[in-house]
């Protein structure tokens, strides 16, 4: 529970809500990557959400992997793909995402007003319009997000706290693995 409440955040995903499905999901930045992205997510079972969070991702709902840029209700992908089904365009007082057909033989960089879900909602890839992590920060609530090493970090805390609670086990544990040509106790009975 300790990385639940504190640690949990330091270094991973978390989801940022923009509606009961649909969720920001924030990484760490490069120079090439603003860190946004936008997953579908889903509720994780009770215990899960008891010790490392209430939401996980969920790819097969929603899957944007380059949100870069935000114009009125809209956040779309500055890098649409022909590589299976991958949303580019979110309205975010809708909810309605949008795959874009990408034409097979398009590569690099493609100019978005070639494309009509683009064209037709003015979508276009200019500075002035880029999104920012702090932005979706300011202006989102965070969800509690699962990382899947939560769940090992939580373990060996249990694991370590039972032990201490319990010395008795662990001093029990040393002596099965001493060998029989030792003769070191590691406790003893003073009755």
């Amino acid at each position: 529970m300790a990385f639940h409440f504190g640690y949990r955040t330091a270094g991973s995903t978390q989801l940022y809500r923009i509606n009961e499905t649909v969720a920001f999901e924030l990484h760490p930045e490069t120079d090439v990557f603003n860190g946004v992205t936008i997953r579908g997510y889903s509720q994780t079972n009770p215990i899960i959400r008891f010790f490392c969070g209430a939401c996980q991702a969920d790819y097969s709902r929603v899957d944007m992997a380059h949100a870069n840029y935000i114009k009125g209700d809209y956040v779309y992908s500055g890098y649409p793909q022909n590589e299976g089904p991958k949303t580019e365009i979110v309205n975010l007082r809708t909810g309605e995402t949008l795959n874009v057909d990408v034409p097979d033989d398009a590569s690099g960089m493609i100019d978005l007003q070639t494309l009509p879900e683009y064209r037709e909602r003015g979508l276009v890839a200019d500075e002035q319009f880029r999104l920012r992590a702090d932005y979706v920060r300011a202006n989102f609530p965070l969800l509690s997000t699962y990382t899947g090493r939560c769940l090992w970090i939580n373990f060996a805390f249990m694991i370590l706290a039972f032990l201490l609670t319990f010395p008795g086990v662990l001093l029990g544990i040393l002596d099965a693995f001493a060998s029989d040509d030792d003769n070191t106790f590691y406790y003893s009975d003073n009755s």
